[in-house]
């Protein structure tokens, strides 16, 4: 017998809780032997969301996550004078390639945006275009979905076919060589299975440097409209005064559009904070609100990048900790990179000793700097959040998902399949589990989940299985 879940916490008797647990939230999404002590319901897949490779994202920040410092980074349109450019105003550009390797999925020059059946139209129509500086003279978009659809018709689960679609520009001459260059674009774009955006940049037209631009977009959502793109390619290029360009994807759905590209000088001295963490993620875990009772000691993790020209000596991190009401503790602690090359990346941990013993909102604010007189201090900076709390222990950074579970329709029946989703807790200190906490997005179309609470060291044995219905 399950029971009625019309709001988000799910009350039971209490757990001591001894050791580290393992909370899973099990959705219902089909039948499986795996649960043969209950009786599972058969949920259609929603007629409008892709069938295969369903997605599900959990808040976890120990989950599988891709955070190193990356050469791409959004940005306000400004800096220095264009060293190339192409706003598209006279078509698909003379000389350029489009490499479609089906044959039905060229990148192209329009003023439309997609046309395929996930559009707002359900492909009656084109969609809006890209909102970008120059969008009304043009620019080039690639639109799987599109082709796709008028080539193999639905449904897409079992029709939709993956198509390699790239252009590739000729030389660029530049007239000189710099040293320090930036690829800037405007894009807007929508993904599904976790597909990469390639950006390859080469010299000679042979060797060439892939950066992806997709960014922490998560699979079915959009981009920023315009999404506004820097890649540092000074490391493609070197001391060449001539590049080339090729860009494109495998995708099987949705769209992508580009306009306005151009090359710039980047500056010298420009280190840029990609990351803070108040958590070690590497050996334990990161929460966004941990009850009082297991507080512990803040492990602060920052993460740099070099986006000058030359290399950044001696780097220094400088953090401080507020409660809202004021510092509570703050100091600094040394890159482990100790001279951070042109396009090159620190990752550094540091013990703070600070352990928050008030409940309240945490800010932790790192900056970085270096021997060298930066020129940009605007991206110097970046901040993490937590919240101290009587009785709420959460994964729950809802501006950084990282984890996606996939489930979905892979046998091409209209009934998908059931998969699990864990969270791991530590507890430091005796307490009490009182109650489950569970969101799911707008788009679930499952009517039951499953919760099951584990100690770590044995997960066959669940200290607790609850069904429960999803309503409304």
């Amino acid at each position: 017998m399950s029971k009625k879940l019309n709001s988000s916490v799910i009350s039971k008797t209490p757990i001591n809780m001894k050791n580290l647990y393992l909370v899973l939230a099990c959705l219902l999404i089909g039948t499986s032997s795996a649960f043969s002590q209950l009786k599972p319901n058969n949920i259609p897949v929603h007629a409008q969301q892709q069938a295969v490779n369903q997605y599900n994202d959990i808040p976890d920040a120990q989950a599988v996550r891709s955070n190193d410092a990356s050469p791409v980074t959004t940005l306000s349109r400004g800096g220095s004078a264009n060293l190339w450019e192409e706003d598209f105003g006279g078509g698909f550009p003379n000389g350029w390639v489009s490499d479609d390797a089906s044959g039905i999925n060229p990148w192209k020059w329009s003023t439309n945006g997609s046309h395929g059946n996930f559009n707002d139209s359900q492909g009656a129509d084109y969609d809006d275009p890209i909102s970008s500086t120059t969008a009304g003279n043009g620019f080039l978009i690639n639109d799987p979905d599109s082709a796709n659809q008028f080539t193999y018709g639905q449904p897409s689960g079992t029709t939709y076919q993956y198509l390699d679609s790239y252009f590739a520009t000729t030389e660029i001459d530049l007239g000189a060589s710099y040293p320090s260059l930036l690829l800037e674009f405007e894009q807007s774009f929508r993904l599904n299975n976790s597909v990469d955006m390639i950006v390859q940049v080469s010299s000679d037209s042979t060797n060439w440097t892939d950066y992806t631009v997709q960014g922490n977009v998560a699979n079915n959502a959009g981009s920023d409209d315009p999404d506004l793109v820097s890649i540092n390619i000074t490391g493609a290029v070197g001391t060449s005064e001539t590049l080339f360009l090729r860009i494109g994807w495998s995708a099987r759905v949705y769209f992508w559009m580009i306009d306005d590209m151009r090359i710039i000088e980047g500056l010298g001295n420009d280190l840029a904070m990609t990351d803070v963490w108040h958590g070690d993620i590497n050996n334990a875990f990161e929460y966004q609100q941990i009850p009082l009772a297991q507080s512990q000691e803040v492990i602060i993790g920052a993460a740099c990048f070099n986006q000058g020209g030359t290399a950044q000596p001696n780097a220094v991190y400088t953090y401080d900790i507020s409660d809202g009401s004021g510092s509570v503790d703050s100091g600094t602690f040394p890159a482990d990179n100790n001279s951070i090359v042109s396009t090159g990346a620190d990752t550094t941990w540091y013990a703070t000793g600070f352990v928050p013993a008030t409940v309240g909102d945490y800010t932790v604010t790192v900056s970085v700097a270096s021997d060298s007189t930066d020129e940009l201090l605007t991206n110097n900076e970046a901040e993490s959040f937590f919240k101290m709390t009587d009785n709420i222990y959460a994964h729950d950074d809802e501006d950084n998902i990282e984890l996606i579970v996939y489930g979905g329709d892979v046998d091409g029946t209209t009934t998908a399949n059931e998969f699990k989703m864990g969270l791991y807790y530590e507890v430091t200190a005796a307490a009490n589990l009182t109650a489950v906490q569970v969101a799911f997005g707008r788009l679930t179309t499952t009517t039951a989940c499953i919760i099951e609470v584990f100690e770590a060291g044995d997960l066959d044995n669940a200290l607790v299985t609850e069904v429960y219905d999803i309503l409304p």
